[in-house]
């Protein structure tokens, strides 16, 4: 069982980034597909702050709408809307699929097609099953009161390229999360090359659905979590709340192989955490590899149970490199730890932590309160004091 587990972990970087580019790649020639069977490419719709009409305007590069709400509300199931530099004060739901992004010819589009949420709840809302597939790249979603964007109930959706800055600046009370970028009851998603900074929320959340609506503040329709992908963001400076977390709060459902794969955390509360939180939750077979995590203020890798009845089981944490990070007290953990695996009540079990390198820390990895824990293969600098403590 250990060798076959070792197998897993070693190989699956490479596995699994080629599994990520081979998704793109097949979504890409579908829609070439789908356009060549019906004869009919997707509808594209301009939207220009600074010539647009929403009343006049047709929606077209030459009579562009003004808002990119109203461009939502007119644009059609699988359209691609195209904004303009420019900074728009908006709030945006999207409840059926598109394809949102800066001019794609514009260098730098990124940074300067800027949603502005200021006194707003959310940038951007993604809610439901008839959302499916919609993707947003290469915008600036910035100073909402709560989350930059949260995603809620779908599946297969694209969140690329963008600047998540400068939100959760006014938090409605009693939302358990209002990260920079939040998936709730989300599928079989990727999440890849944003800037997730400076959010005093946190950076990324991956958590199920249910009773407990860690977005929202009421309850939301069971889901689980599942095969999402979190890869290549720069998730750093979220003063306030931890890096990347993925997360279980409603039994019965849970976060099960989620993939948090070569991002870098750096300067957050916590790097990377895998949990769960109410009595009898579950977070199983989740995975975090080939990150670099650096100078966060807990450890720089978490792999948590804390209450009874929880199944936090079958997580691997291979490849990172691991630095500079601090200590956990609520645990017990009075010294700086690169990565630690906790069973506060219910006991952790079947975690793989390979290959990783670890330095500048009190403890490379520190194990409390686990159950078939294998720790192998990993590198330690001589900056660290105690390369393996198991109690």
């Amino acid at each position: 069982m250990v060798m076959k587990r070792h197998y897993r972990g070693m190989g699956v970087l490479a596995v699994t980034i080629l599994a990520i580019w081979l998704a793109l790649a097949v979504g890409v020639v579908a829609v070439r597909a789908d356009a060549a069977e019906t004869g009919v490419m997707r509808s594209f719709v301009v939207v220009d702050g600074k010539t647009g009409h929403d009343e006049r305007g047709e929606g077209t590069a030459l009579s562009p709408y003004r808002t990119i709400g109203h461009a939502l509300d007119r644009a059609k199931e699988g359209a691609v809307v195209v904004v303009l530099p420019g900074t728009y004060k908006e709030s945006l739901l999207i409840t059926r699929k598109v394809t949102l992004m800066s001019d794609p010819g514009r260098a730098y589009g990124s940074t300067r097609t800027v949603i502005d949420a200021t006194g707003l709840d959310e940038g951007i809302r993604i809610k439901g099953d008839d959302a499916a597939g919609t993707v947003i790249e290469g915008l600036t979603i910035q100073h909402a009161n709560n989350q930059g964007i949260f995603a809620e109930d779908t599946s297969n959706i694209i969140i690329r390229g963008n600047n998540i800055e400068d939100n959760a600046l006014a938090p409605t009370s009693d939302r358990i999360e209002t990260k920079a970028i939040l998936l709730v009851g989300v599928s079989s998603s990727y999440v890849l090359d944003n800037t997730v900074t400076r959010n005093r929320g946190g950076g990324i959340a991956v958590t199920d659905n249910g009773p407990i609506n860690p977005g929202a503040l009421v309850p939301g329709t069971p889901k689980r979590a599942v095969s999402n992908v979190i890869s290549g963001n720069r998730v750093n400076d979220n003063e306030e709340s931890c890096g990347i977390v993925v997360a279980a709060f409603n039994p019965g459902q849970g976060v099960i192989g989620n993939l948090v794969i070569g991002n870098t955390v750096s300067r957050n509360p916590a790097g990377v955490i895998v949990a769960a939180n109410p009595p009898g939750t579950s977070a199983v077979d989740n995975e975090v590899s080939g990150n670099t995590i650096t100078d966060n203020y807990l450890p720089g890798v978490i792999i948590h149970s804390n209450a009874p009845g929880q199944r936090v089981q079958g997580t691997i944490v291979s490849g990172n490199t691991v630095r500079g990070n601090g200590a956990d007290q609520e645990v017990g953990l009075a010294d700086p730890a690169g990565i630690i695996v906790v069973g506060a009540v219910a006991k952790v079990r079947d975690t793989l932590v390979v290959g990783n390198r670890v330095s500048d820390e009190k403890y490379g990895v520190w194990v409390s309160g686990a159950e078939g824990t294998v720790v192998q293969g990993n590198g330690f600098d001589p900056s660290v004091g105690t390369p393996l403590l198991i109690r």
